[in-house]
């Protein structure tokens, strides 16, 4: 798995605890064993379409996203994004 450390911490800082620990959960989890599995997903996962077509998006609480792409070539996950719903109309 690739994350962009920085913008983990940032959200970590950031995010209030209960958000975090659910990101947390599903990195250390869900992320690590199968990530395209929505029977095994602990919430809402869906693919997204247009311009963020190949991304996923794991729904947080308190309106939070983490998003995140597979290499199913490499088997790397590549978390994307984590932190408020993204504005994706700007």
């Amino acid at each position: 798995m690739q994350i962009d450390e920085a913008a983990w911490r940032a959200f970590e800082r950031s995010a209030p605890k209960n958000v975090v620990e659910k990101a947390v959960e599903i990195r250390d989890g869900f992320l690590s064993s199968n990530p395209e599995d929505r029977q095994a997903h602990p919430g809402k996962l869906k693919a997204l379409k247009g311009k963020e077509a190949g991304l996923l998006q794991s729904d947080l609480p308190g309106y939070h996203r983490l998003l995140y792409r597979v290499d199913r070539e490499e088997r790397v996950v590549y978390v994307e994004y984590v932190g408020t719903h993204p504005n994706w109309k700007s």
